[in-house]
């Protein structure tokens, strides 16, 4: 196991704090590790009370200042830090930090959201003179980099919430996509043209668990095709944010995730470099995927997903029932102990 580390855990972009957690908990049910965050307020009231962090620090401003960068630095080098976890490894904020000097003793991991980053960003080239190392958040994303060492974990372990009672009654099949009701990267249109075309059982809902409202946000345009379409009672949507306690019981009571990601956009297009977050919120909740074909060639979903194309979608919604949650992630690869290994093995690499 090796002798206790001092660690710390950054997140400078103010995104991603849904990775977090499942990594304090990899690094605190290791060993007698120290770990302290620093993060920005944007996050501080979902994750300040996470157990297991030593100490917590949250910058009041998004763009920090070169005092603050400066401040971070000193910290890490007079308390004797190990290792530096950069949750998001890119952006200016992490780029100014990283340029400034170090230690050889202070070694930087880094998780990259966008592989692509690694390959024709200037500014992650200067990020990775101080990161050698780099989790991604998928298999599918390991791709032979001789630049860099490369690791996987899956961030899928998630804080416990107050359980909440939900609305779904006996006999309804709940197909739910997560995320924030975007045109950009969903594709609403196939799914409405398939809706119309192939009518499914009034007992199938559709779950849309995100707001509408927020920027590049369609979900009033969503809302009037529902109306238009005479499908209200099969829609279940938000207007805004959708409170935590909410948005994990409409997921435990969901019975098929669907990204609906458009790989005929350009968004669409970047889940070949990153993944959606839909992936490992299935993933988290042992729920089977309803996925474009395009994802069947990755080893993680042929099991435990239903695939479609544009030509048979409707046949597809038609077709589904409730699943045997018990026949889904049966691997290994799954549990706490195997995630907690594969991050361990990069960390200490």
């Amino acid at each position: 196991m090796g002798a206790p580390l001092k660690i710390a855990l950054l997140e400078l972009c103010g995104f991603h704090d849904e990775c977090l957690y499942s990594q304090v908990r990899f690094i605190k049910e290791h060993g007698d590790h120290d770990l302290h965050l620093f993060a920005t307020e944007r996050i501080k009231d979902r994750v300040q009370h996470f157990p297991g962090l030593d100490s917590s620090y949250f910058f009041p401003n998004e763009k920090l200042s070169l005092s603050q960068l400066l401040w971070l630095r000193r910290r890490l080098i007079s308390e004797g830090f190990h290792k530096v976890v950069i949750n998001s490894a890119s952006g200016k904020n992490v780029r100014n930090f990283l340029l400034l000097p170090y230690p050889e003793r202070l070694e930087f991991v880094g998780v990259i959201h966008d592989i692509q980053r690694l390959r024709k960003s200037f500014d992650q080239r200067l990020i990775s003179r101080r990161i050698k190392k780099y989790f991604v958040l998928n298999d599918y994303l390991l791709h032979p980099c001789s630049r860099y060492r490369l690791g996987s974990f899956y961030p899928i372990f998630f804080p416990p919430v107050e359980s909440q009672a939900c609305p779904k009654r006996e006999g309804e099949l709940w197909v739910t996509i997560p995320g924030r009701i975007e045109a950009r990267r969903r594709d609403y249109d196939l799914l409405f043209r398939t809706l119309k075309a192939h009518p499914v059982a009034k007992s199938t809902k559709f779950i849309l668990l995100g707001g509408g409202s927020e920027k590049h946000g369609v979900g009033h345009e969503v809302r009037l095709r529902i109306e238009e379409m005479g499908l209200l009672d099969q829609f279940v949507m938000w207007e805004n944010f959708v409170p935590v306690p909410t948005f994990h019981s409409y997921l435990a009571h969901s019975d098929y995730i669907m990204p609906l990601v458009s790989l005929q956009r350009n968004e669409g297009l970047r889940y070949n470099q990153q993944i959606t977050g839909a992936f490992n919120l299935g993933i988290s909740y042992k729920i089977p995927f309803l996925m474009d074909s395009h994802f069947e060639k990755f080893e993680d979903f042929q099991p435990n997903a239903v695939f479609y194309n544009e030509s048979n979608l409707g046949e597809v919604l038609q077709k589904l029932s409730v699943p045997d949650r018990g026949q889904y992630y049966r691997e290994a690869k799954w549990t706490f102990e195997a995630q907690q290994e594969r991050y361990w093995k990069l960390l200490r690499a």
